[in-house]
């Protein structure tokens, strides 16, 4: 298996801890997984190959004896690598069209590169659409927003009603988290597109981005019933119905982990997964995953466990009970009263011994969280 830089691949730093790491590869995997229902070739094909290795820094960085293993190889591994990249590029030699070669970079997810090699397509071609649409993907992938921006205005000059421009632009709004221009843009896109199902949850995905999440998932939805065989379309349901539940769960201070602390949030997580699991069987391993571990989260949150008080806390339920016959004897005369009301305390002490001693998961997860829960997510 070829060597690949997991750390430029996550744009994080080679020291970087594991919070940093799982926030990259959230960040990088979403944005990779919206891509690959692109109609794009070239731009799905990188997709593709990028959610793959993303996948597979995962199981290396994530675990402590791969990764010492990984770093302990890394400066000799990625020379090497450079190296057959370089010899690669030249057994190959130059093709008649430039734009070949950069579509065989980028694909390949070698963008040093394909830097290289569209700049010179673009001052070989400097009327050609596709070459200043190829320089403005290639930008975005190296941060570079700004010559992203110019090259897809650029191309916009000579195909100003094509669709994948368009979506181009929202690409690089939503890289830049600017979500409503990222919005406008896919929306220019579908409307250009109709028949296209990606430009379209691209909005919904956008809107999502924005905290609209009813608007988002009322959207998608509906663009799910126009296109009920879009495998992408799907896809991007069960993502946003997973986005919803989460934010409306309540996590961490750092907010990357997240789990039931009410009611509220229980009976929206039993809806989002019925809705999830209406769709029928899920293709992709990574999605079916979480949702299966949606699953038993709620199945956790939703069960009694037994949880010993303490001595202090039943030694206070039996105070107070014989504190409140006390009240009672001395209050109420009429034996028939007397008895009604030590029913009523009795019932009631131990109905509330009977809860603290067997809760459901989501009490319990709401005093383990502490401040954290009681101040996010749905109340």
């Amino acid at each position: 298996m070829a060597f690949v830089n997991y750390y430029e691949l996550l744009g994080i730093e080679q020291n970087a801890d594991e919070e940093t790491i799982r926030k990259a590869i959230r960040t990088m995997r979403k944005r990779f997984r919206q891509l690959e229902g692109s109609p794009d070739l070239d731009q799905r094909s990188m997709a593709e190959k990028k959610t793959a290795q993303i996948s597979e820094a995962e199981k290396v960085l994530l675990d402590p004896a791969a990764r010492q293993q990984y770093d302990a190889s890394f400066a000799q591994a990625s020379a090497a690598a450079a190296a057959q990249q370089a010899a690669e590029a030249a057994q190959q030699g130059p093709s008649e069209d430039p734009l070949d070669d950069v579509r065989r970079y980028y694909r390949n997810g070698d963008m040093r590169n394909a830097v290289y090699a569209v700049k010179e397509a673009t001052r070989i071609q400097p009327n050609n659409p596709d070459a200043w649409y190829m320089r403005a993907n290639i930008d975005v992938e190296i941060q570079d927003y700004g010559d992203a921006n110019f090259s897809a205005n650029q191309a916009l000059k000579y195909a100003p009603n094509e669709p994948k421009l368009y979506g181009l632009i929202g690409e690089i709004a939503d890289s830049e988290k600017r979500y409503a221009d990222a919005e406008q843009a896919f929306r220019h896109a579908s409307s250009l597109d109709p028949q296209n199902g990606y430009y379209a949850g691209r909005v919904a995905w956008a809107l999502m981005d924005q905290k609209k999440n009813e608007e988002s998932l009322n959207l998608i939805r509906q663009i799910h019933q126009a296109f009920p065989n879009d495998d992408y379309v799907k896809r991007t349901y069960i993502n946003l119905l997973l986005i919803d539940i989460s934010w409306n769960q309540s996590n961490n201070a750092d907010g990357t982990v997240f789990f039931y602390a009410n009611t509220k949030q229980v009976e929206l997580g039993k809806q989002r997964l019925a809705e999830i699991d209406s769709l029928g069987p899920i293709e992709d391993e990574e999605l079916r995953q979480r949702v299966a571990q949606h699953h038993a989260d709620l199945a956790a949150a939703s069960a009694r466990k037994f949880r010993w008080p303490g001595i202090g806390y039943l030694a206070m339920c039996v105070i107070g009970w014989f504190i409140g016959l006390l009240i009672i004897g001395g209050l109420f005369k009429a034996e028939f009263i007397q008895m009604i009301l030590f029913l009523a305390l009795t019932g009631g002490i131990g109905y509330g011994a009977y809860l603290k001693m067997f809760p459901f998961g989501w009490a319990v997860n709401n005093e383990l969280g502490g401040t954290a829960s009681q101040n996010t997510g749905l109340h």
